[in-house]
């Protein structure tokens, strides 16, 4: 159940949106958001808890804070208007959104000409850097090691520049797209029989599936 495998899992279904946590023993938290309709990935968001019991700052491996409405922090200062001109920020950032039949990374801003970039494969990692050495990242692909692949395909890769964004596409295998399919049925059984034991006085409550 869920995408991440292993770990404790609590599901909870807010509006079309599915909200999945999964707590590990070394108390490292993963938060996985769902689209009801469709089963795809919104949001999967990690925070690593120190020796004194502290936790990290959400990392974001899918989506965003902006993805997701709910995610945002309430803040309780009163907000006041600016005076003067603010700074633009120019750093790049980058945001993975899964597709049903490939996963999708959109870096901007990147202002330099579509002929500076160089996107390629090597191991694990997808690797973008620029001929003037203005821009390097290494975007690590986790999902691959589930489904026992030891490195990422160059021939499922592709990319394209337009408006300032540099948008990279790699097309989920067939072994990626069984995995999720399974879990989206383990998730829709899990579900109908939890509903199932409501509606049955006395019934023994149900776990929810480690993978």
């Amino acid at each position: 159940m869920g995408l991440v495998p292993g770990g404790n899992k609590t599901v909870a279904i807010r509006g079309d949106k599915k909200f999945i946590k999964t707590v590990y023993d070394n108390g490292t938290e993963v938060e996985e958001i769902l689209r009801q309709s469709d089963g795809i990935l919104i949001v999967r968001r990690v925070r690593h808890q120190s020796f004194i019991g502290d936790y990290s700052e959400w990392n974001y491996e899918v989506g965003s804070e902006d993805s997701v409405p709910e995610l945002k922090p309430r803040s309780s200062k009163i907000s006041v208007p600016s005076i003067g001109i603010r700074a633009k920020s120019y750093t790049p950032i980058c945001v993975r959104h899964d597709l049903a039949d490939a996963f999708e990374w959109h870096i901007s801003p990147l202002i330099y000409p579509s002929k500076t970039y160089d996107v390629s494969v090597e191991g694990k990692f997808i690797v973008v850097k620029t001929t003037n050495r203005k821009y390097y990242k290494k975007i690590n692909l986790s999902d691959i090691a589930w489904v026992g692949e030891k490195s990422l395909d160059e021939s499922l890769l592709k990319w394209n520049y337009v408006g300032n964004t540099l948008k990279i596409r790699y097309k989920k295998s067939v072994s990626i797209i069984r995995r999720e399919r399974e879990q989206m049925f383990l998730m829709q059984k899990a579900e109908k029989e939890a509903t199932s034991d409501k509606k049955t006085p006395g019934a023994p409550s149900q776990q929810c599936p480690q993978q």
